[in-house]
């Protein structure tokens, strides 16, 4: 059973990566878009289309949201209750678990 669950490990990495990418990409989108809307002066529809790819990102963010959601179960599926031993999480050093 360990097998079939080890398939998923490579896109897993991959998608956990795109998860965080997409949440920087909504994130710097809608502060620094309006702070660029706003110091610049630009017309109001500017506001809108900024809004538009914060929402656009936030799909982006919500796909690889889903398609993480549906790895793990495949994975539990399996057999698999563990992450891949070499995953590697982005998150701060202090966040990260000990074991």
């Amino acid at each position: 059973m360990r097998a079939t669950g080890s398939k998923y490990d490579g896109t897993l990495r991959v998608i956990i990566w795109l998860d965080v990418f997409w949440s920087v990409v909504a994130v710097l989108v809608s502060v620094a878009g309006s702070i660029v809307v706003a110091v610049l002066g630009l017309p109001h529809t500017a506001l809108g289309e900024v809004a538009t790819a914060t929402l656009v990102a936030g799909v982006f963010l919500a796909a690889t949201g889903a398609i993480t959601a549906v790895l793990l179960m495949l994975r539990l599926r399996a057999g698999n209750y563990f992450m891949p031993p070499d995953l590697k999480f982005p998150l701060p050093s202090v966040m990260r678990p000990s074991a």
